[in-house]
């Protein structure tokens, strides 16, 4: 079945799709035709854009789209894309004690924010 609708993209986007690879521009892809194919999706939140126009911000996997309706013509402007930053756990992490668990967040949090950031951390053993 065809969508209904059709979808634009903005050059912000288009550039963020050209720079992509491709599995993930594939995706970008069936994250737009979703979009078209059900333009009604509410997003997460909502922005205004640089007109005034309240815009959708909607996550879709690893990725959060901002996009508008225009329903009267059947479209939906896609006006930015962003990849989200998918941070994987290991394995090992699960095989430490609490105390060196602990002691590895202290350090990556000190190594990372660069100020003093006080966490109080419990870990359950498994």
């Amino acid at each position: 079945m065809k969508p209904e609708y059709n979808y634009t993209v903005d050059d912000a986007v288009l550039r963020v799709f050209a720079e992509s690879k491709k599995r993930h521009r594939e995706e970008l892809l069936r994250i737009f035709a979703r979009l078209a194919a059900d333009p009604f999706i509410n997003g997460d939140s909502t922005r205004r854009d640089a007109a005034g126009r309240d815009c959708q911000v909607k996550r879709f996997g690893g990725w959060s789209l901002t996009y508008w309706p225009e329903h009267f013509a059947k479209q939906i402007h896609i006006i930015d894309v962003e990849r989200l930053l998918q941070r994987r756990v290991s394995v090992q992490a699960l095989e430490i004690s609490g105390t060196e668990c602990e002691n590895r967040v202290s350090k990556t949090l000190a190594n990372t924010s660069k100020m003093a950031v006080n966490y109080n951390y419990k870990f359950k053993s498994l």
